[in-house]
This record gives C-alpha cells, structure tokens and sequence, in this order.
C-alpha cells in the first residue's frame, strides 16, 4: 500500500514539475538596467547597435523598430518608428582604444569596439558588441486614475544593462 501511495503521488508531481519549471520566467529588466525608450506596444524591437558620431566622438545606441508579423494584416496598421539613436548617461567613445565604454561610476566595460566590413565593392567600419552590454524589452502596464475605470495602456520599454563579469 505503501509502494502504491509512492507511486501516485510521483505519477501526480512529476506534471506539476513540469508544468512549474515550462513557467516562463519574469521578464523584469537587470537590477542595473537604465529605460532607454518607450514606444507603443505594437512594436519590437527588431536590433540595436552601438554608433559613434565621427564629427563629435559621442557615442549611442541605435534602436531599430519593427511591426511584428503577428500584427501584420490587423486593423492597427502603422509603419514601425523611424530608427533612433540614445545617449546613455556614462556611454563614451574611448578613441585611444577604439571602444564604445560604459562607465558606471565603479566599473569601466567595454560594450563595442571597431571592426572593419571587408568586401568586394564597399569596406567600412562599424562598432561590434562584446556581449558585455545588452539591450532588452519587455511589455509594462501603465495605470491612469488608480485604474479603477480600467484605464490601462501596455507600452514596450527598452532598457539598457550591463553584464558585469
């Protein structure tokens, strides 16, 4: 009987452990993340890039948007935002090393160095990441009025963090 109750009750916890750890999990940004942009939430983000302006030395990230496929052919058609470039508070370009930097006050990382495009007809330079500096996205919910009308709208935030080894 014994044997029995032991099996039941395995046969019950292993879906449950399943299904627990098919979760997904929260998608709340780094404890260290910076809001670099919100728009509507019909929109992803479709890349980034490190830029550096050649006249002035800043440096940015440039955020691509897209209309994702899933809202392709919806009612609520409107072309993706025009691609835009952010300053973050401590990003730099260090041309002694070629780096776009992030320095938070503590910590010095690199986020992006130069790198060349090598083809036939066309060779530029472009900032390639490390890795060390990410940007991500999630959907916030916003209440107006303590939402007790219900007013609620969804954005997409992007936030800007770094991956501090």
């Amino acid at each position: 009987m014994i044997l029995q109750q032991f099996k039941d009750t395995l046969r019950l916890s292993i879906p449950i452990a399943l299904c627990l750890a098919a979760l997904p999990t929260s998608a709340e940004p780094a404890t260290n993340a910076i809001r670099i942009d919100r728009v509507a939430d019909k929109f992803a983000l479709q890349d980034f890039s490190f830029e550096v302006d050649q006249r002035t030395g800043q440096a940015g990230i440039r955020l691509e948007y897209t209309y994702p496929p899933a809202n392709v052919g919806s009612d609520d058609m409107h072309p993706a935002p025009d691609p835009k470039i952010v300053t973050v508070p401590g990003l730099t370009y260090d041309p002694a090393t070629h780096a776009v930097v992030y320095n938070d006050g503590v910590e010095r990382t690199i986020c992006a160095t130069a790198a060349h495009h090598r083809m036939v007809l066309f060779n530029g330079a472009y900032m390639k990441p490390t890795g060390a500096c990410r940007v991500s996205s999630r959907l916030a919910i916003h209440e107006r009025n303590g939402a007790w009308n219900g007013d609620r709208s969804q954005t997409l935030d992007l936030y800007f963090d770094v991956q501090h080894k």
